[in-house]
Formats: C-alpha cells, sequence, structure tokens
C-alpha cells in the first residue's frame, strides 16, 4: 500500500482525475454560453470547428431610433468607431456588450434621406405584394451631437440570427431579442 503512494504515483493520479474534470468543465461552460448567449462555436458556444454553422453572416442588428408616438426610423449606416462597437457586440450579444454603442449612438447626430423609403408587404417567394401606408426615413450617423447631450428618444437594437433548414432548404430570421435604451436609462 505505501509503494502506491508514492510522489510519482498521486502526481500521476491527480493528473489522472484532472484532466477529465477540466475537459467536464469546458463542455458545461460552452453549452451555458452558447444557450444563454448565443455565441458562436469559436466563441465559446461549442465543442468543435464544424460544431455548428453560425458566423457573421448569421447574426445582425436592426437599429431604430423610436419616437414618442411610436413611429421607428432606421438606422442604416454608423461612424466607424460605431461599427467596430457593433461588430464587439454581435458576437457576445448582451445587453451590457450593446450598451458602449447605445451610448454613442444616443449622442449621434444623424441625416435623414430626402423622401421617405415605402415599406411593402413581400410574400414567402419574396414577390412584393402591395405598399403599406408606413414609411421610414433612412437615417445615417453624421457625428456628435451639437452639446453632447443624449436625445430625447428610445434607441431601439433588435438582434436577430439566421438559421438554416437543410431539409427544407430554408434560411430563417428569427428576433432573439429586443433591447431597448431610453433618456437616463444608464445608457
Amino acid at each position: 500500500m505505501t509503494k502506491w503512494l508514492t510522489h510519482h504515483n498521486l502526481k500521476t493520479a491527480a493528473i489522472f482525475c484532472a484532466i477529465p474534470m477540466i475537459a467536464a468543465y469546458i463542455a458545461a461552460r460552452q453549452g451555458y454560453l452558447n444557450a444563454n448567449y448565443h455565441l458562436s462555436t469559436w466563441k465559446g458556444g461549442g465543442m468543435g470547428m464544424f460544431a455548428g454553422a453560425d458566423s457573421g453572416d448569421t447574426r445582425f442588428t436592426r437599429i431604430f431610433i423610436e419616437t414618442a408616438d411610436g413611429k421607428r426610423q432606421p438606422i442604416v449606416k454608423l461612424l466607424p468607431a460605431q461599427t467596430r462597437q457593433h461588430q464587439k457586440a454581435i458576437w457576445y450579444p448582451t445587453r451590457e456588450n450593446f450598451e458602449p454603442l447605445a451610448m454613442s449612438l444616443r449622442r449621434t447626430s444623424f441625416v435623414a434621406s430626402n423622401e421617405a423609403s415605402k415599406v411593402y408587404k413581400i410574400d414567402k417567394d419574396s414577390n412584393t405584394r402591395e405598399a403599406m401606408e408606413q414609411s421610414h426615413y433612412l437615417l445615417h450617423a453624421r457625428g456628435p451631437r451639437p452639446g453632447g447631450d443624449d436625445a430625447d428618444w428610445t434607441l431601439v437594437i433588435e438582434y436577430w440570427e439566421i438559421s438554416y433548414d437543410g431539409s427544407k432548404r430554408e434560411a430563417r430570421a428569427t428576433l432573439t431579442e429586443t433591447m431597448r435604451f431610453a433618456k437616463g436609462s444608464g445608457s
């Protein structure tokens, strides 16, 4: 019995037990991050290179200014620093990671397109069916707001994911989360 408890054997036994425990911890953490934070396979959401078809092409946001009357105007162009913040947040899409982008956008002035863009109903085959009554002005970020104050509107960031069903040969976009950042909400 004493022979088994040598320093070498204890070290080997510790390594032998530690490796499966570490692997189990990593697997549990990866599963948790994938389920709760929508992380890609490369960013902690899976166990291997080919575990999923997740990429920047399968994640996107729609960003709007929402006025007090509930109307939404889409922001279609960000400043370069905001684009970097957006890319960073899209790979770990939590409210905390979108807050710096939201803070920056709330302190930005925008230029609107000259004419409102009509909104159309489109069927599942991508055919335009009819023009709806609503329309949008497409907003482009221009630079810092004069005075540096937060704007008096709500910023809405919708986080979307695209999944592909190989049996139906269909791609589907799913709204995963809607985040609202109002004036004085800490962002």
